[in-house]
């Protein structure tokens, strides 16, 4: 059978991958590890073929004539919040004879699987797992097994089924890394090029309600599973990795023993990953820099400690400062992301924010819009408060203006906010000064180029 792994084409540099969707703050874009892992699954049984339009840049007419030359039976793509209705009149233009079957994974899918059959009515199923053989079922037509981990269009919407069927000690076949144009791929952190995305873990055990992530179960990969797919990778010449881990390090033990791992097989690989304060003691910090590690993101999420603890993460101001001075001792990089806007928020909290980021003294920092994204408690608190429309399908927490209007805060003011914090942790004169000392390779520099330009252009145009 020919299968087509898809990323649409789109406006805007969407990224959609991981049931979590938004678009890029600069020029970077990463592979899709939900297409990386499909890749795997299916390629032993099936012709596959991946257009990434994102990461390729294709307009729409160019990815239609993309699919309609390879004609594939079956595809299988991406959408999200953050791109549905771009993504919908993108396949309802589709050419007859592009596709027989039409398959769609994403965080929309995930969440609203009836929504999306009502509204794209060629859709043939969803997909809901991609890290377990249910692809395999699906695209066969198997509806014996239908209802774990897919759902074609006839299942019955008051019908029980499974989302996540996946084992709590997960394997996946090896990605083919072959389908994909890993040159197009670019991250802002990474100190090598190409980099390469990998999970250690799927899902997470943490619950903020600000996150969809706290719907999806938490699974620890397989440790020989997880080995080979490094030594995959060091075949290929790849010295750059992005562990895609909503929380690397959420099983102490395991982390411990795959950054062991690394040490001893001398990978060698530089990578980064995203993480939490409570992970990273000493001695964990200790092992991640001697197994290549050299930037940690971390979510503050906000300056108010109250507003963290009322979504599920009570963390104190002083362990964020604690543990970001430790990181830099141990000569890692940090980056620290922030949500704007939460409700909770005041505007004299807000105006902290700056001031906060910059004593946190991280290198990096991100400061996204809060977003009453699908599957999460604050959506629900969101609707039940009339704070937004909830028949606003396109959703973006990154560089969109603000859905939620609280009594407390409206849209403009966190807006402004946001622009106010870019400005004030990213143009300053020492901050530039030494980022320019630091930078090493010409990959660097041309990263750093890129993204100072597009930072530029997206305050001016806010």
């Amino acid at each position: 059978m020919r299968i087509l792994l898809l990323n649409p084409p789109g406006s805007r540099r969407y990224l959609r991958d991981y049931y979590c969707s938004h678009v890029s703050k600069g020029r970077y874009v990463w592979q899709p590890i939900d297409l990386l892992i499909l890749s795997g699954h299916l390629a032993e049984n099936h012709d596959v073929i991946v257009i990434d339009a994102i990461a390729e840049n294709l307009s729409v007419q160019k990815t239609y004539r993309a699919i309609t030359l390879w004609q594939p039976e079956v595809i299988i793509f991406l959408t999200g919040s953050v791109s549905w209705l771009e993504d919908l009149a993108f396949f309802h233009q589709l050419p007859e004879a592009a596709a027989r079957k039409l398959f769609a994974i994403g965080d929309l899918p995930l969440f609203e699987p009836q929504l999306l059959f009502e509204q794209c009515l060629i859709l043939d199923g969803i997909l809901f797992d991609f890290i377990s053989a249910a692809v395999l079922h699906m695209v066969q037509g198997d509806k014996e097994q239908e209802g774990k981990g897919y759902i074609y269009r006839d299942y019955p919407p008051d019908r029980e089924y499974i989302r996540f069927p996946s084992p709590s000690d997960y394997t996946v076949p090896l990605p083919q890394y072959g389908l994909f144009r890993i040159q197009n791929y670019h991250l802002v952190h990474v100190h090598h090029h190409p980099f390469m995305s990998v999970l250690t873990d799927f899902g997470c055990p943490f619950r903020c309600s600000f996150c969809p992530y706290e719907n999806i179960p938490f699974l620890i990969r397989n440790y020989d599973n997880l080995f080979s797919e490094f030594q995959q990778i060091q075949s290929r010449g790849i010295k750059e990795i992005w562990f895609k881990d909503q929380s690397f390090g959420a099983q102490r033990s395991f982390t411990l023993k795959v950054l062991q791992g690394l040490i001893e097989h001398k990978f060698n690989f530089s990578w980064s990953c995203e993480t939490r304060v409570e992970f990273l003691d000493r001695h964990m910090m200790s092992l991640m820099k001697q197994a290549g590690c050299h930037t940690v993101m971390i979510g503050v999420e906000t300056a108010d400690q109250q507003i963290r603890a009322r979504y599920q993460k009570p963390v104190p101001d002083q362990l964020y400062q604690d543990v970001i001075t430790r990181a830099h001792q141990a000569g890692l990089k940090t980056l620290v992301h922030f949500i704007i806007g939460l409700p909770g928020e005041t505007r004299e909290s807000l105006q902290k924010l700056p001031d906060f980021a910059l004593g946190l003294k991280s290198d990096f920092a991100t400061f996204n819009i809060a977003t009453p994204q699908y599957g999460t408690t604050l959506r629900k608190e969101a609707i039940r408060h009339h704070w937004f429309d909830d028949s606003v399908r396109n959703i973006d927490s990154s560089c969109s203006f603000p859905l939620l209007s609280l009594p407390e805060i409206d849209p403009s003011f966190v807006w402004n906010i946001r622009n106010k914090a870019l400005r004030h942790f990213y143009f300053r004169p020492v901050y530039i000064l030494r980022h320019i000392f630091r930078t090493r390779t010409v990959y660097q520099w041309r990263n750093l180029i890129r993204e100072a330009f597009s930072l530029l252009r997206d305050l001016l145009q806010a």
